[in-house]
């Protein structure tokens, strides 16, 4: 088969649609390790795994003969195909169809893939409700609903609002004069059909939220009703471009803060999403008027680990948040979560307290964990009985938890708070834990959640910098860029990596791990960027923090040790009779032994904290 070009986004489509672990565990045996998974290399003969693969990263690594790649260069070399034969296999492994234009006529050439043309419907269908809001007769309802509501034009133009009238063909006959059959429209689920042939507008009367994904396109529509109607709200069907459980609202205008501000809050309704953004939220979206779902998670996971849920302060709100947990620790994902007071949502919470009073709010926001705990606990019969059967309900989703110095500290809290001894909580556990939720902590993130202060070396220092800037790369970037870090490295490589990196974030781009790994000719030195991208560092702002000022001071200590080092040889070449420049030199030595042990000091000062 012959295809154009692929553009980028196709290709992205491709890989995010495919679980990289899936896909090489069909070839090589993979075991989980921290947060990535090994297996015996298929590429060369090996007797120890040195094969890693990260689902979060999309990303392969071989340290024994430097293979790497993201999922479609993997079905390349283990198939021995072109690049295009293995973008096929992985595209037909996605269920995503690959635009062809084998023996086409000039005609033919010119029209749209299916899917295209789905994504066009769904365009022409968003400007044509754009225009209802502002133009058609019956406009006055939904334009008084806005108003009622407060939401600013601004925002009605950011979300791109519409206005579907009181018609039963309204969008029908728009679309046809556009060139757009009704049973296009009938695929993407903007139309029913009706009796002997004919179609009718699904959405009738309602306010028209559009549901824009990545590259800006929309794949489904929101309705929000503006009469007494049951369905307050409809969405989109299912269709060859729309995934309810795999797509969020506001995507399009969230992306840039969530990963700017390295946080995405999530909201269950529509209008709550554009309530937080014109309350300055921009990191905000919802999901869809449901509870989260694992792809959703995993869809925003791309983006941010940090997630926050805010859901209405009802009794339905609670348990859609609770139902949520059990996803967030498949993932990994040690989510937030804001209950809101009763009869609250977020958006008259907005409106009634204010935005600093959600701020803080979200500043403060406690674990979804702890919060699920207290509730089990508020629900907590009297007596033994009482106890041992909250236990029993706690201790599954505790087991869930990965991370084993975290879970160790709630085996304590829990054991407290119920009156029994840590034995028995942790008897209870390994009951129910599989080798996959007891897979140990790495040393080096234990040492990095307790004491911060690891790299006693000015190698270890550059690298731990280096690794900052990969995991964390707008905090640490905005670092970078503001000390000149870059400029006091020493490490060729560190320093190339840290230079593409900042580059890339420069240019709003995210560096892949494959192309980033491609640039660096050693050995060596792939092998060691390929372990600082594999290594984990799931940690909170303030510790990483004091990681980057503990490497920073590391490489001030150096640079005072050199300074020091070269005034010392001017004093021994330095001429006997020269008495004025010996005394200078000796004055300025000294400085710098203050200003270096002061240095010193203020390191072992915060490494203690």
């Amino acid at each position: 088969m012959v295809y154009e070009k692929l553009p980028e986004h196709i290709l992205q489509q491709i890989k995010d649609g495919l679980s990289i672990v899936d896909v090489i565990g069909r070839y090589v045996e993979l075991k989980r390790a921290g947060r990535s998974h090994k297996g015996l290399c298929p590429f060369h003969g090996e007797n120890a795994p040195s094969f890693n693969v990260s689902e979060e990263r999309g990303f392969f690594y071989c340290f024994g003969c430097n293979a790497s790649g993201d999922v479609i260069r993997f079905l390349q070399l283990m198939e021995n195909l072109s690049f295009m034969e293995a973008v096929e296999m992985a595209a037909q492994q996605a269920g995503i169809e690959l635009p062809k234009v084998k023996q086409l006529t000039v005609e033919e050439k010119r029209k749209l893939s299916e899917k295209d043309r789905f994504y066009e419907a769904n365009r022409l269908a968003m400007e044509f409700y754009q225009e209802q809001l502002l133009r058609h007769p019956q406009k006055g309802v939904a334009q008084d609903y806005l108003a009622r509501r407060g939401l600013s034009k601004a925002m009605v133009d950011r979300f791109q609002l519409g206005f579907a009238p009181e018609s039963w063909d309204a969008l029908t006959t728009a679309m046809e004069r556009k060139g757009v059959p009704a049973v296009i429209l009938e695929k993407v689920g903007l139309v029913a059909p009706g009796k002997r042939g004919s179609y009718y507008d699904r959405f009738r009367n309602r306010l028209i939220f559009p549901i824009i994904m990545q590259h800006e396109r929309v794949v489904g529509f929101g309705g929000r009703t503006l009469a007494d109607e049951d369905a307050k709200y409809i969405n989109s069907p299912e269709s060859p471009i729309y995934s309810k459980s795999a797509s969020v609202y506001g995507y399009h205008a969230a992306r840039a803060a969530i990963v700017r501000r390295n946080r995405a809050v999530i909201v269950e309704g529509n209008i709550d999403a554009v309530m937080m953004h014109q309350y300055g939220f921009e990191e905000t979206i919802a999901s869809l008027g449901t509870a989260l779902t694992e792809k959703q998670i995993q869809f925003l996971k791309r983006m941010t680990t940090n997630l926050c849920i805010v859901y209405d302060g009802d009794a339905a709100g609670q348990k859609a948040m609770f139902r949520s947990l059990e996803l967030f620790l498949k993932e990994k994902i040690g989510a937030k979560a804001i209950a809101l007071p009763q009869g609250h949502d977020p958006d008259s919470f907005l409106r009634d307290q204010g935005a600093p009073a959600m701020a803080a709010l979200l500043d403060n926001a406690p674990y979804l964990f702890d919060l699920w705990l207290e509730a089990q606990y508020a629900h907590m019969s009297p007596g033994p009985k009482g106890i041992a059967e909250r236990l029993h309900g706690i201790v599954p989703m505790l087991a869930m938890i990965p991370d084993a110095v975290e879970r160790e500290l709630y085996v304590q809290r829990i054991a407290q708070r119920l009156g029994v001894t840590q034995a028995l909580v942790l008897q209870m556990l390994r009951q129910h834990a599989t080798q996959r939720n007891w897979e140990s902590v790495p040393a080096e993130t234990v040492i990095r959640a307790g004491r911060v202060g690891a790299a006693n070396s000015t190698d270890a220092a550059e690298e731990e910098l280096t690794a900052l800037l990969l995991h964390f790369p707008d905090l640490a970037g905005e670092w970078f860029e503001r000390d000149g870090v870059t400029a006091k490295m020493r490490d060729n490589v560190m320093r190339q990596t840290a230079e593409r990196l900042l580059e890339g974030r420069r240019a709003g781009e995210t560096v892949d791990p494959s192309a980033l790994l491609e640039e660096l000719s050693d050995p060596d030195g792939k092998n060691k960027v390929a372990k600082l991208i594999l290594s984990e560092r799931k940690l909170d702002e303030e510790v990483v923090a004091r990681a980057y000022g503990d490497c920073v001071n590391v490489l001030a200590i150096r640079a005072f040790e050199e300074r020091i080092a070269a005034i010392r040889a001017r004093l021994r070449e330095s001429s006997a009779g020269d008495a004025g420049e010996k005394a200078r030199l000796a004055e300025e030595l000294v400085g710098l032994y203050r200003e270096q042990e002061s240095l010193k000091r203020k390191r072992e000062t915060a490494r203690g904290q």
